[in-house]
């Protein structure tokens, strides 16, 4: 694995924790982040004779579940700056990859004037994305990643607002919103 998804991983690790199995939790049973129904998928495609449940993986098994699932899907090998992809990855895996990329597109077509052309919002990380995620990346990394984490903060908000077992998960969900310490 590079070093940009060994940092992403270790990053969204601390948020995730052990394992869990909280009744209010919609993902249900998980462990380091990944889902029974996610580690079910997994095992189905990449190793079909592991029987293992979700809570008795490891933190190598999550690893590999997340270069599978995230990582490698979404091409954040090629972006650039290691912050912006941490981010986009740690939405990904607590938000849905969709989701993250159309704020990650978002963010690139608010924060982009004089520096690319604005990209389609469409959920897909494709070149043309990763190029302007890049550029901007490059000129502005903090105000990028800002606005992708007041996307991400606005949607847990809409959570909370939309299903009140889910407000006890909101000062979590905010911290892990507020993203890594950039200067603006």
């Amino acid at each position: 694995m590079t070093a940009a998804f060994e940092y992403a991983f270790a990053r969204t690790i601390g948020h995730e924790g052990g394992y869990s199995n909280n009744p209010a939790d919609r993902g249900g049973a998980t462990k380091y982040g990944v889902t029974a129904a996610t580690w079910a998928a997994y095992r189905a495609e990449v190793r079909p004779l592991d029987r293992r449940e979700v809570d008795q993986i490891t933190l190598d098994d999550a690893k590999a579940v997340y270069a599978h699932g995230w990582w490698q899907p979404l091409g954040l090998d090629y972006i650039d700056d290691s912050r912006v992809s941490a981010e986009i990855f740690d939405t990904a895996v607590n938000c849905g990859a969709r989701d993250a990329v159309e704020w990650a597109q978002r963010a690139v077509n608010v924060t982009c004037r004089g520096i690319c052309a604005k990209v389609k919002v469409d959920g897909r990380m494709g070149p043309i994305t990763r190029q302007a995620v890049n550029a901007v990346g490059r000129k502005r990394p903090s105000v990028l990643l800002r606005v992708m984490n007041i996307l991400q903060g606005a949607h847990y908000v809409a959570l909370a607002e939309g299903d009140t077992t889910q407000e006890a998960f909101l000062g979590g969900w905010l911290e892990r919103a507020q993203g890594p310490a950039v200067n603006l």
